[in-house]
């Protein structure tokens, strides 16, 4: 029996093209296992950057609202001295009391565009100054149509809009339910 070199030549061709074919799928198999593996790794990595990202932007967020409830209460004595200004005319203001009115208009104009643009929680804003922030508002009423003419009729009207914001949940706001004045309990 001889072999034919042409028919030897097609079985050698076709057995080489069958190994070349095994070969060319399992270093395809081999390579998507391996992107596999990376992009499951990228992935993981992603995860972990959002989380990064999170953390930053909670810890900027604290830092902000830090820094607004610090310059609040570098007003109380400001505030305090505002909200005795109740039964007064703005023509019978000390130039004291007249700075004070300026520093608590514009502070809460400040911190009204904040709580605007929601750096600042308007209900924990409200649920803190509940009292000071309406109360001040009302009583620097004629001064803000002052200033208003003077200057612009937009002057510190952030703080209308906080003013009326914190009105708002004040009239919800019932205190906490461990307060002492409301349950009668001794702490």
């Amino acid at each position: 029996m001889s072999i034919d070199p042409i028919n030897l030549a097609v079985a050698l061709f076709t057995a080489i093209t069958a190994l070349a074919a095994s070969a060319t799928y399992f270093i395809y198999r081999r390579q998507a296992k391996t992107m596999e593996a990376q992009w499951t790794v990228t992935q993981k990595q992603i995860e972990v950057a959002q989380e990064q990202l999170t953390d930053l932007r909670s810890s900027r967020d604290g830092q902000q609202l830090y820094q607004v409830i610090s310059m609040l209460l570098d007003i109380r004595p400001d505030v305090e001295r505002v909200l005795g200004l109740r039964d007064r005319p703005i023509d019978q203001w000390t130039r004291e009391e007249e700075a004070s009115a300026h520093v608590v208009a514009s502070k809460f104009h400040l911190t009204g565009l904040l709580v605007l643009q929601k750096v600042v929680p308007e209900e924990l804003l409200a649920k803190a100054w509940y009292y000071s922030i309406p109360q001040c508002y009302e009583i620097l009423t004629p001064f803000l149509r002052k200033m208003r003419n003077e200057r612009d009729q937009y002057y510190w009207s952030a703080f209308d809009e906080l003013a009326v914001r914190v009105k708002q949940h004040a009239a919800a706001f019932c205190g906490f339910s461990s307060s002492p004045a409301l349950t009668d309990k001794k702490v």
